[in-house]
């Protein structure tokens, strides 16, 4: 097993949006998960809050945000402070049951970090955009959020991929 997504415990999901963790055993970048188990029981329930505001499609830039630029429109953090320390929990936005509910939401959370600096460290958003394209990342949404269709697909390498059950003829008719 090298990739799976983990529902979180403690999390309900809407017909709208859903949060959850990526895991990658080949990856050990990929720390949410363990650094969310071992946050402190306070300090998690102040989190589990957080990502329940945004499942409930609340907007508080102080708890929760995206990204206004083109190249990391789908970049997601989830932020909490304790003391003079700032922590981040940072992962991407995918729509992956496009047949069966088109306006589903789901935050993959990724990475950790901790942040004292002003500006966001681009390195993580750069990987997080990687990440959301690769193979590995979206198999895994794939199984997590089935509809009938591979919706989730690589994107950003100019190149049209078939779908699930798609003919190369559908895709010529596609792209005219």
């Amino acid at each position: 097993m090298a990739c799976k997504i983990v529902r979180i415990e403690g999390v309900r999901s809407s017909s709208r949006r859903t949060v959850v963790f990526l895991e990658d055993d080949a990856d050990e970048s990929v720390d949410a998960k363990a650094a969310f188990d071992d946050l402190d029981s306070k300090t998690k329930r102040d989190v589990l809050s957080r990502f329940e505001h945004w499942v409930d499609g609340g907007v508080h830039d102080d708890y929760h945000h995206g990204w206004n630029d083109e190249k990391y429109g789908s970049c997601y953090c989830f932020r909490w402070r304790r003391g003079t320390n700032r922590y981040r929990l940072y992962g991407f936005l995918v729509n992956p049951m496009a047949k069966t509910n088109p306006r589903h939401q789901v935050c993959v959370l990724a990475f950790y970090a901790q942040k004292n600096a002003q500006d966001t460290d681009k390195s993580i958003l750069n990987e997080l955009t990687l990440r959301k394209g690769s193979q590995v990342a979206l198999s895994a949404i794939n199984a997590e959020f089935p509809d009938g269709t591979n919706q989730v697909q690589r994107q950003g390498n100019g190149k049209k991929t078939l779908r699930k059950g798609e003919s190369a003829q559908k895709l010529d008719r596609r792209k005219r």
